[in-house]
């Protein structure tokens, strides 16, 4: 069961990580969210002791702080280290687990956000008429986009996580091949 769920494109090799690399990541994942979300959260703390937003609920001004199309902006962010990581040339011995699937939803993701993004500052940019968007559906889109770059975040991490560990197979995996290699190409008598 566990292999068939593994060959499930970009969630499938999560399923192959032990629990002591889903702990991990979980651990370095909270503290990119912490610290990439800085701006949202703290600012909910300072707008809250204003007299002036006694009334406002903590989630209203969460919500204020992402009217702009912020969460894009969080969005790719979030995204950005995923290419260095799934891109990353030293690691020669195993391929990075749904590499290709990641780098296409990190692309689809960035256009979607960039774009979004623009949009909403061209509309602010025309004042009260704005260009005509249904702001609230761009920032219910920004609320889901900064959900997949999340998901996408801590699933490169887990999976990087479970490339560090290394078996006696991965150890002898260079000499093995090596070996191989000088057989096919000296014949195996010599």
């Amino acid at each position: 069961m566990r292999d068939w769920l593994g060959r499930i494109p970009i969630i499938g090799p999560a399923f192959t990580c032990t629990l002591r690399d889903h702990i991990s990541a979980v651990a370095d994942f909270s503290i990119t969210v912490a610290f990439s979300s800085i701006t949202f959260w703290l600012s909910v703390i300072i707008l809250s002791i204003f007299d002036v937003n006694r009334s406002v609920s903590l989630g209203d001004l969460l919500g204020s702080t992402v009217q702009g199309g912020e969460l894009f902006i969080f969005s790719l962010g979030i995204l950005g280290p995923i290419l260095i990581i799934v891109m990353d040339d030293a690691r020669k011995a195993k391929n990075f687990p749904s590499g290709k699937w990641l780098m296409f939803l990190l692309v689809v993701s960035a256009l979607v956000c960039g774009s979004l993004f623009a949009i909403l500052k061209a509309n602010s940019l025309h004042g009260a008429s704005g260009l005509g968007i249904d702001k609230n559906q761009a920032v219910s889109i920004s609320f889901w986009m900064a959900s997949v770059a999340c998901a996408l975040r801590y699933l490169t991490i887990a999976y990087n996580k479970s490339l560090s560990r290394f078996s006696a197979e991965d150890l002898q995996a260079g000499e093995q091949q090596f070996k191989n290699a000088f057989a096919t190409r000296h014949g195996k008598g010599n």
